[in-house]
């Protein structure tokens, strides 16, 4: 078919197929302009990304930390709980860390045997009976044969255990609220999982 355009006849075909085609130059300049679009828009979301990034106060540095300084905190805590331990036994200390988490354990669970007591402090059945006569000389404890198989001893607390664990384990907690008052929940976690690491180290050693 033909159709009349202007003053020059033309197949139908052809007029269509002109107008249905884009110029050229502007779709370069189109596509040129949408790629500047794009750039600007990824370089400002990057920006963006950078600048929450740096700002943020729990990101993770790329750096490598030094561990020279943990090590020496670990070495003073370390002393420090010698130190414990030997106030402990001179009579100084009630309770060392050790007494009062096995404690605790009697205190919140209940009558436990010597093998289950010894498997949650992670000891040998040696320490832990020997740990468990000196907590009956002071009367903190007491054991009683299990009247079915006279190889088990249950241990339970006494009341004076009962309000020595009490008190013990309140002065800790007082003094652990005010060491820590400042610390957000966000960094305990963190100094808890990198504890667990310092035991994870010394496990494999």
């Amino acid at each position: 078919m033909w159709a009349a355009h202007g003053t020059q006849v033309w197949p139908i075909g052809t007029l269509l197929g002109a107008r249905r085609a884009p110029a050229p130059a502007r779709t370069a300049t189109e596509r040129r302009r949408r790629r500047e679009r794009t750039l600007v828009t990824s370089h400002g979301a990057q920006r963006r990304l950078a600048v929450t990034t740096e700002e943020h106060p729990l990101v993770r540095s790329t750096a490598r930390a030094d561990p020279a300084g943990l090590l020496r905190t670990l070495y003073l805590l370390s002393a420090s709980e010698r130190r414990l331990m030997r106030r402990q036994r001179s009579g100084l200390e009630t309770m060392s860390p050790g007494r009062l988490h096995l404690l605790v354990h009697l205190l919140t669970e209940g009558e436990k045997t010597n093998g289950q007591l010894a498997r949650y402090a992670d000891l040998t059945p040696a320490t832990i009976t020997s740990m468990l006569d000196k907590l009956v000389e002071q009367g903190l404890v007491e054991r009683r044969r299990d009247p079915d198989d006279r190889r088990v001893w249950w241990v339970s607390l006494t009341p004076h255990g009962i309000d020595e664990t009490t008190a013990a384990r309140q002065q800790w907690d007082r003094q652990f609220a005010a060491a820590f008052a400042d610390a957000t929940d966000a960094e305990l976690e963190v100094a808890r999982r990198i504890l667990e690491k310092v035991v994870g180290v010394y496990d494999s050693i």
